[in-house]
């Protein structure tokens, strides 16, 4: 009986072996198969039709294996495609794993039309796939679906050759939009026009018909170069927006300045507000008074001179200022030919605007004249013309004669020397040429001290183990310089700080203003490029919104760099609107680069 009940658990214990081993072999078949399954390659869109700046998600997915890289897809002109990331899916059904990769991206629509993505070739396993082409149409933008829009507001009015006028860009956004990260925005495309200055000026609230907005405005100053139908734009802007909820639950420490707590979604936006066309007149030749010089805009003009009581050859300094509305850089004092009576020098001049877009302001001008004949009663008015763009019309305004008294100037006689006579001059001294010799030896002096006993002895002894041990610190101070590539790039970045600042302030008492405002140029990209360290070749003006903005630097510390940028680019490609007091540039630019120099990164 025991030995047939051993038989009997014997042949189970064999039963239940063979099952699990059936049992494995089964997964195991099921895995090979689905390992050895003809790999498949699916792409698709989440959507076919999209507005302008309003991401599409494209979906690359294989199923049965794996890419042997990540497909690299070309962006056809008008989209911009980037890729985010892969994600993995394995589903088991029935005993068979499927495994799912998916190779996500974003397609940003930047110009409506119809597009095609063209097929996409890949290799898995060894095999080629290809998808099939996709069709995407991309819409024009309308501001009473979407969250953000770029507006361009061009003057209404022609404008004429060498007037100053304003172009606006506004950054209109949804009250849904809690804050935008990571803006950027494309330089201002203008044809045949000096920019002047770019100026972002403070944001507001606007209610439209398509809902209420966030207006946040870009000013720029542009000056035309010659008439006719010229192009303004196209312009794009790129940002990351944070999103509130449908439901209009907020972080609640938002409003402080700092936010806790997510409860919406973030979207990254591109838009483009498109070219506009602006007419450029030229200036009317008729009626142009002769001493007209170029000046378009609105001035007043006044002018003091001082001392009045002169002498003929002595200085008389005449200060003038122009007021008003226009280019203030480009004015000139034209030729005054009533002051034929008068030697007349050079002028300094000196800009202060009164706005933030640099088109308000005096212009004062300081020159010396010196009479060259006597009995001048006064000086002559100063005359000035100018061209008004609002009445289209020339207008001519002087200053009143300044009353002189001029009289003939005194000559100053040649001094004369005179000899006293021979007969009355005192007899010289005696010379005493042999001295006596000395009598008294004085005290005795003591023998002095042994040298071991004097501190200046093992002074002495001491200065070779102080010059070994500071050879020591330096020789260890270079072998850490040596093995530290950033410390070396921060030295030399360091001396060609302090060579470039040395040329500017030398070039600033001397000038050309070309070569300061290139040596200018030169000592913001090195500091910048020192204190975050960049090539020094790679800093422009758009690195202060790129990598200092964000970085935490001041926002007046943004606006003086775009400042100074914005004098070297016009020195560059507009030399005759440049400013000319190099000292007080110079000073501005000590103070950007020392509060650069200890900006903490």
């Amino acid at each position: 009986m025991n030995r047939a009940s051993s038989t009997t658990n014997a042949a189970r214990t064999r039963t239940a072996r063979q099952k699990a081993a059936l049992g494995l072999l089964g997964w195991l078949a099921a895995l090979w198969l689905c390992c050895a399954a003809t790999p498949t390659f699916h792409a698709s869109l989440d959507r076919q039709v999209a507005p302008v700046g309003e991401p599409v998600t494209l979906d690359l997915s294989f199923t049965g294996g794996e890419p042997d890289q990540v497909p690299q897809i070309p962006s056809p002109p008008g989209l911009q495609i980037t890729y985010l990331g892969p994600s993995r899916q394995v589903i088991m059904v029935n005993g068979r794993i499927s495994t799912t990769v998916t190779h996500k991206y974003t397609v940003l629509g930047q110009q409506p039309g119809d597009y095609t993505l063209p097929a996409i070739q890949v290799r898995v396993n060894g095999q080629a796939l290809s998808s099939q082409p996709l069709q995407l149409k991309i819409v024009r933008s309308d501001p009473r679906t979407q969250l953000a829009y770029l507006r361009l507001i061009l003057p209404e009015r022609e404008v004429f050759v060498g007037e100053a006028f304003t172009v606006e860009v506004d950054l209109c956004l949804r009250d849904r939009i809690e804050n935008i990260a990571n803006v950027q925005l494309s330089p201002l495309q203008v044809e045949s026009c000096t920019q002047l200055k770019q100026s972002r000026l403070p944001q507001r609230i606007e209610r439209n018909e398509f809902g209420q907005f966030t207006v946040i405005p870009v000013v720029y100053t542009l000056v035309a170069a010659r008439p006719g139908t010229l192009s303004v734009g196209p312009l794009d802007c790129s940002f990351v927006a944070e999103l509130a909820q449908e439901n209009g639950r907020r972080d609640p420490f938002a409003g402080f300045g700092f936010g806790v707590f997510r409860f919406g979604e973030t979207r990254p936006i591109s838009l483009r507000a498109d070219a506009k066309p602006i007419r450029v007149l030229p200036l009317p030749e008729q009626d142009r008074p002769p001493e007209f010089n170029g000046a378009v805009g609105r001035f007043t003009l006044s002018l003091v001179a001082g001392p009045t009581n002169v002498a003929v050859g002595d200085p008389i300094t005449v200060r003038i200022q122009i007021r008003g509305h226009g280019v203030l850089e480009a004015l000139k004092l034209p030729e005054q030919p009533d002051w034929h009576g008068f030697k007349t020098y050079p002028p300094t001049e000196n800009v202060q605007t009164t706005d933030p877009l640099g088109i308000e302001g005096t212009k004062t001008f300081e020159l010396i004249v010196v009479p060259q004949t006597a009995g001048l009663r006064a000086l002559p008015p100063l005359h000035f013309a100018y061209f008004d763009p609002e009445t289209r019309s020339y207008h001519r305004i002087a200053t009143d004669p300044v009353p002189l008294q001029v009289r003939a100037g005194a000559s100053t006689p040649v001094p004369t020397l005179a000899s006293e006579p021979a007969a009355h001059r005192p007899p010289p001294a005696p010379a005493r040429d042999i001295l006596g010799l000395k009598q008294h030896l004085g005290p005795l002096a003591t023998s002095s001290p042994p040298l071991l006993t004097r501190p200046s002895f093992w002074l002495a002894q001491s200065v070779p183990l102080l010059a070994w041990a500071a050879l020591l610190i330096w020789r260890r101070r270079t072998d850490a310089i040596a093995a530290d590539p950033r410390r070396q790039r921060q030295r030399e970045a360091r001396r060609r700080i302090r060579h470039a600042l040395r040329e500017v302030r030398n070039l600033a008492a001397s000038g050309p203003p070309d070569a300061f405002y290139a040596a200018l140029f030169r000592l913001l990209q090195e500091q910048i490029a020192e204190r975050f360290d960049l090539p020094a070749s790679s800093v422009t003006e758009a690195v202060i919104e790129e990598r200092l903005r964000p970085a935490g630097l001041s926002p007046d510390l943004c606006r003086e760099l775009h400042d100074l940028f914005q004098l070297c680019n016009q020195a560059r490609y507009a030399p005759g609107l440049v400013d000319a007091d190099l000292p007080r540039i110079r000073a501005r630019a000590e103070t950007v680069v020392q509060q650069l120099r200890t900006f903490p990164v």
